[in-house]
C-alpha cells in the first residue's frame, strides 16, 4: 500500500487505496498537548466518507499518528473485505 501525501505543513493529510476503499489520515499538531492529532477516513468503493473513530486519537510524534491511522483503517476494512 502506497501512501500519498496530497497535503504539507499542518494539517497533513495522506491518503492510500487499500482493498478498493480510499483511506485519509489527517495529522495535525496539539500545541497546548505536546503530541499530535490523527482523524482517519475510509471511502467505499461506493457510499459515503466515513470517520473510522471518534474522538480523534493522540500519539507522541507525526510518524506514529500517521502510522496509528493507516493501521486502524486497514483493521475497520478487513472486517469487512476479508481476504486478498
Amino acid at each position: 500500500m502506497d501512501r500519498i501525501r496530497v497535503q504539507r505543513g499542518y494539517p497533513i493529510v495522506e491518503e492510500a487505496d487499500y482493498k478498493g476503499h480510499r483511506i485519509k489520515v489527517v495529522c495535525g499538531y496539539n500545541i497546548m498537548r505536546d503530541n499530535y492529532v490523527v482523524h482517519v477516513y475510509i471511502s467505499p468503493p461506493s457510499g459515503p466518507e466515513v470517520r473510522v473513530f471518534d474522538p480523534p486519537r493522540e500519539e507522541n510524534t507525526e510518524d506514529d499518528a500517521l502510522n496509528l491511522g493507516f493501521f486502524s483503517a486497514r483493521s475497520e476494512i478487513d472486517q469487512i473485505v476479508p481476504g486478498s
